[in-house]
């Protein structure tokens, strides 16, 4: 059965792909397991949290394994087990292509081919002022515009290293493009994972149910038509300084995919905005390493 996994940064339509995609006759893809970046690599007792995690996500009943698993073998077994069970649950156990959708693995795309060499990885990409808004909304996170404006950018780089070592593997998508041609851009996805065009990928919309219930506060639009209707969203939501401050600051890359930009970017930054910037972002990660340590003590 044929692999694909579907990366990117986060808030880049990621899920609405994961459900266009899984509208196709031959396609099955779970809800986020985050393996290779919760699971693998991880301590025992993380480990053990994120197989509960995936069997509950999931409802399969993956073995807690006896010890950290460290072994490419070992990995590869867990997560061909896992589909093996998701596939049988669902009843599609005739399909040819399983997918895995997990934002976060665009930074584990090494690991991804070490356990499947021959596996397709999808990498949406989206204008990163409009990833900033929708990031600041989630309620998962800071509402700082710049510094998931920083995540973007660092995650464009990723993309980049992603798409020169991955070869005819990986096939990029660009955001806007899809959703404003999506039967042409779905035909091609279609063709990059060796299947025919079905018309219902991009016609069809899918159901709240295909959402994890912790989930549907926030993706819930990925079940809708696919529709234009959130693109360009910086141009009626960002303050003329917030656009000058971050195209002065990744005007360049946002130029290199494409993106028009409305400012010269001449305009120096603030002197402090990197140190406060960076300050902010050690807080937030400060406050995700306690609770992990938290985690991980509870599961003791």
């Amino acid at each position: 059965m044929g692999k694909f996994f579907i990366v990117g940064c986060a808030r880049s339509g990621t899920t609405m792909l994961q459900q266009a995609l899984g509208r196709h006759s031959q396609i099955v893809i779970p809800p986020e397991t985050a393996f290779f970046a919760d699971f693998l690599g991880r301590s025992r007792p993380r480990q053990l949290h994120q197989i509960r995690q995936i069997n509950a996500d999931l409802q399969i009943a993956l073995d807690e394994p006896i010890r950290r698993v460290t072994s490419d073998t070992e990995a590869r077994k867990i997560f061909e087990e896992m589909g093996r069970q998701y596939l049988a649950r669902v009843g599609r156990t005739e399909v040819t292509c399983f997918g895995e959708k997990t934002p976060r693995h665009l930074r584990y795309y090494r690991r991804i081919f070490d356990l499947f060499p021959e596996a397709r990885i999808i990498v949406l990409y989206r204008d990163g002022r409009d990833v900033a808004l929708s990031l600041a909304e989630a309620p998962w996170g800071p509402t700082d515009v710049y510094y998931h404006f920083a995540r973007w950018l660092v995650d464009v780089a990723w993309q980049r290293r992603l798409e020169g070592d991955g070869g005819d593997r990986v096939c990029s998508v660009r955001y806007e493009n899809l959703v404003a041609r999506p039967a042409e851009e779905l035909r091609t996805l279609a063709e990059f994972l060796g299947l025919p065009y079905e018309s219902e990928m991009a016609e069809g919309h899918g159901k709240p149910q295909d959402l994890l219930v912790r989930e549907q506060g926030w993706k819930a639009r990925a079940v809708e038509a696919i529709t234009p209707s959130r693109t360009e969203r910086w141009r009626r939501e960002l303050t003329e300084e917030q656009n000058r401050r971050m195209e002065r600051w990744g005007g360049k890359v946002l130029r290199s995919l494409g993106y028009e930009t409305i400012t010269d970017g001449t305009r120096r930054l603030p002197v402090m905005f990197f140190p406060r910037l960076y300050a902010r972002q050690l807080t937030w990660k400060a406050r995700w390493a306690l609770r992990n340590v938290r985690l991980a003590v509870a599961e003791r």
